[in-house]
């Protein structure tokens, strides 16, 4: 009875250490982070801010909705309104 039970309270062990690597690990993983960098965009005729937002958008970001605010906080803008043929900043991740 008392060899069965150091099996038992072995066998938990092992499985509970399995599980604590394996978390790790997986935690690890997620918690890459990327650079943060900022690109200098040629407008051109029929861009939109939502339209560069959803070409570069990525998981550090909420939504697209979350991006545009970014873009126009950069750029100094009040509206979404831009013009082709100028260039506007927008923040990107490598």
């Amino acid at each position: 009875m008392k060899k069965k039970m150091i099996s038992l309270a072995f066998a938990f062990l092992l499985i509970c250490s399995a599980i604590a690597c394996f978390a790790s690990t997986v935690s690890a993983k997620s918690s890459v982070k990327r650079e943060k960098y900022i690109a200098k965009v040629y407008v051109e005729y029929g861009d939109s801010l939502w339209s560069i937002a959803s070409d570069i958008f990525s998981s550090e970001y909420s939504d697209t909705a979350d991006l545009v605010e970014e873009i126009k906080k950069i750029n100094h803008l009040y509206s979404d309104k831009i013009i082709a043929g100028e260039y506007i900043l927008v923040p990107y991740y490598d």
